[in-house]
């Protein structure tokens, strides 16, 4: 939803044969700013469920991680806002992939997005895989 300013910078761009490069720039590094630190505090505020047993050591990392791609965003944020020409518009666009790129590894162990079933879970649940299957065909009608 925050990146309706931008789809509609590009909406205006198709419609008219104008692309005006200052809101466009605004608006895409509003949003990979917001991209970047809603992930950053995800990565800095990390759960121990979150992790796998074998990264539960790397805790401190993935919280320096967090403040290192904060950084990187801010610094990027302020070389966008800072050109308003075609420099601003290729650091606006480079800041939107490192923030998809920063979500997108935030986000790897979100057990809510990732989209994997338990074949029992396929069959109605655990309950019709523990119990007998009898094979009873008296009541189907062909």
């Amino acid at each position: 939803m925050g990146s309706i300013g931008v789809l509609n910078v590009i909406l205006s761009w198709i419609s008219n044969g104008d692309l005006e490069i200052t809101d466009f720039i605004s608006n895409a590094s509003n949003v990979f700013l917001a991209l970047v630190a809603a992930s950053a505090v995800e990565l800095i505020l990390i759960k121990d469920d979150d992790l796998e047993s074998d990264t539960q050591c790397r805790k401190i990392d993935i919280r320096i991680l967090g403040i290192i791609f904060l950084i990187i965003a801010f610094f990027l944020w302020i070389l966008a806002k800072h050109f308003s020409n075609y420099i601003g518009l290729i650091i606006s666009i480079i800041g939107l992939f490192f923030g998809f790129y920063v979500w997108w590894i935030s986000n790897a162990q979100n057990s809510i997005l990732i989209d994997e079933t338990d074949p029992k879970h396929a069959l109605a649940g655990d309950t019709i895989m523990d119990n007998e299957i009898k094979g009873d065909i008296k009541d189907f009608k062909s």
